[in-house]
């Protein structure tokens, strides 16, 4: 399906992704010249501070060699030890590169090494690392360098991140809403035409006694066809307005399965089917009878639909200390693992080939979520069902 002129909907969310993306490049060249700024200021002190301490260990290494000429390499480690403390790591190496004390041997890029150049010691080196201390300035400005650039690229992969998923959220609602405009021209064309046809049929007066009530009775499953689509619509309709008050009573309910399976066994029966119940005790819980039968309707119904050919449904209930339980199995396909996140959602369908001459838009399991919501429950599907078909599960709290 395209979306606009010439992009498909998939060309559109990368094109939007890239330029959601576009502003990075300016980001991340801000964010090399923040480093390098301050990267050049601390290179500039270390330069500051090695060029004084150079200066000092020519001053040290002069007078160690006026005032004791005939010491060796030991003793002018010791003497620069001395000098500049524990705390410092010292290395002190011959003209051959070979080290006085090889314990210890400086590495840090910001290692100050001094080559002395003329007297007793010509081409010995001596390394200080651990010396430079910056002035608190310097660190701070490292710091809040590193800080804003973070919060700067954090930002803008923020921004991108929000114009993306907008985006897809907004092409997903379009898609829906295309589907879903698809989906009710076809479920209402479709007993439109019908009905149509036997309208016209009817009215031609050429048809027997029996054709005619046979007939009759087809337009009227057409016209039921019709009916409960519209239902559905106004009934997700109220739910998401907020218009459906709940009145929660005391309600017996193996009284109200009864009346729900005796609704819809006649159109389990007129397909071969079958639909059962079972409730060992007279539960009883606190809530709205009708709400809870809309549930029930919509959850016989999709077993109707969906629970095998012919069609099963088997509705049980189980009471524990502070949840009833009423579950409705099915003889059907069953549900995928994947598709148990989103079946609930409205107009999600699931697999298209299950749903081939099947009516509805996809809102039954959507107004049972929310009517469930609403009753303090819950509805799922059974993870721990392995049998055949689907199991759903009603949960409702208990009479206190």
């Amino acid at each position: 399906m395209k979306s606009g002129l010439w992009l498909s909907q998939r060309q559109v969310r990368w094109l939007i992704v890239l330029l959601a993306l576009l502003p990075l490049i300016p980001s991340v060249l801000l964010v090399q010249l923040m480093v390098q700024n301050a990267m050049r200021d601390r290179d500039g002190a270390v330069a500051e501070i090695t060029s004084i301490y150079r200066g000092q260990l020519s001053l040290i290494v002069e007078r160690f060699s006026l005032e004791q000429p005939e010491r060796g390499g030991v003793e002018l480690y010791d003497y620069m030890r001395r000098v500049f403390g524990e705390e410092v790591k010292l290395a002190v190496t011959d003209p051959n590169g070979n080290p006085v004390d090889a314990s210890e041997v400086a590495q840090s890029r910001d290692a100050i090494i001094y080559q002395i150049t003329d007297g007793e010691y010509a081409g010995w080196s001596i390394s200080l690392d651990g010396v430079p201390v910056f002035p608190d300035h310097i660190e701070e400005e490292k710091r809040q360098t590193l800080w804003h650039a973070a919060v700067i690229m954090g930002g803008v992969v923020l921004a991108a991140g929000g114009v993306w998923f907008t985006v897809h959220r907004r092409l997903r609602v379009d898609a829906i809403r295309s589907d879903l405009l698809t989906t009710i021209s076809h479920e209402i064309k479709t007993p439109v035409a019908a009905m149509k046809v036997l309208i016209e049929t009817l009215e031609d007066g050429q048809l027997d006694e029996k054709a005619t009530e046979e007939y009759l009775g087809l337009l009227e499953k057409e016209n039921e066809r019709v009916r409960e689509l519209a239902d559905q619509f106004l009934t997700f309709s109220r739910l998401e307005k907020g218009q459906v008050s709940i009145q929660k009573v005391e309600s017996r309910v193996p009284r109200l399965i009864e009346e729900q399976v005796e609704l819809f066994r006649p159109q389990f029966e007129r397909m071969g089917g079958s639909v059962s119940w079972s409730c060992l005790d007279d539960v009883v819980v606190v809530t709205d009878p009708q709400a809870l039968k809309v549930v029930l309707a919509n959850l016989l119904n999709n077993a109707l639909k969906y629970g095998g050919s012919p069609p099963k449904a088997e509705v049980s209930v189980e009471a524990t200390g502070r949840q009833v339980m009423i579950s409705v199995t099915d003889g059907g396909e069953g549900i995928r693992q994947r598709d148990r996140r989103v079946i609930f959602q409205r107009f999600f369908r699931g697999d298209a080939r299950l749903n081939q001459g099947k009516a509805g838009v996809g809102l039954g399991l959507a107004i049972c979520r929310r009517f469930m919501k609403l009753l303090r429950g819950a509805v799922y599907v059974d993870p721990a069902w392995t049998g055949p078909g689907a199991r759903f599960v009603v949960s409702l709290p208990a009479r206190t």
